[in-house]
């Protein structure tokens, strides 16, 4: 579903050129749900931004889904991010003129999805905000508009799921509640890649990638197999 070869982005700065990804060989199979870890600076959302197509790599190829991104044109680009990639943004990224539900049918609405009304008032309630829907933004708690965010990821249907930090925001409880649907979201099917630095959920995760520098460090299964993200605590 995901594959990186000899992937490299570099920024040009005041002080130079600053390498935020170098040289990166990377195979995501379909249906896995794979933990992207490292610290601050290690590249972690500089690679997501390229499988999301949000960014180009300065070389190398990027190809998912079986579409090269690398040299597409920006119609081909749009309709990707339409139709084949969601993401969960670490700033949610709301409409603050919409409310809960009207955030979440608009973009099951982008990607074409039947019934896209029903499908939000579905999704809204998997993530506990059932009796929140018609509430805005401003009016719900950084927990729950990171719900929403999630929601509106889950409603499109798309086959990658990207998320960045998607339980930074929530309590320990939810954090675990937002964990299991990711799971069963890469068991129906979906490839879905979360960017974190708690390695307590890469616990749960099918492959756990490690960044360090710019550079994959390893690529593997965690300790022991994947446990249900009930069994995890931090």
């Amino acid at each position: 579903m995901i594959e990186l070869r000899g992937v490299s982005r570099r920024f040009v700065v005041a002080g130079g050129v600053v390498p935020a990804l170098d040289g990166v060989d990377l195979s995501i199979a379909p249906g896995l749900l794979a933990v992207v870890l490292g610290p601050s600076g290690s590249g972690k959302t500089t690679l997501l931004n390229l499988i999301g197509a949000l960014d180009r790599p300065s070389s190398g190829t990027v190809e998912i889904a079986g579409m090269r991104l690398t040299g597409a044109s920006r119609q081909d680009l749009f309709s990707y991010r339409r139709h084949t990639v969601s993401f969960v943004f670490q700033a949610f990224n709301l409409f603050p003129e919409l409310t809960a539900v009207e955030n979440v049918r608009f973009g099951a609405e982008i990607a074409g999805v039947a019934g896209a009304g029903a499908r939000a008032d579905a999704v809204l309630a998997q993530v506990g905000l059932g009796e929140r829907r018609h509430h805005y933004p401003h009016e719900l708690s950084g927990g729950e508009q990171q719900r929403v965010a999630i929601a509106r990821a889950l409603a499109t249907n798309n086959p990658v799921l990207l998320a960045d930090e998607p339980t930074g925001e929530l309590d320990f409880h939810t954090g675990i509640q937002i964990l299991t649907l990711l799971r069963e979201q890469a068991i129906a099917g979906r490839t879905v890649v979360v960017v974190t630095h708690n390695r307590q959920i890469a616990r749960a995760a099918d492959l756990v990638i490690s960044l360090g520098s710019g550079r994959v460090l390893s690529v593997a299964p965690p300790s022991g197999g994947a446990v249900a993200p009930a069994e995890l605590s931090w």
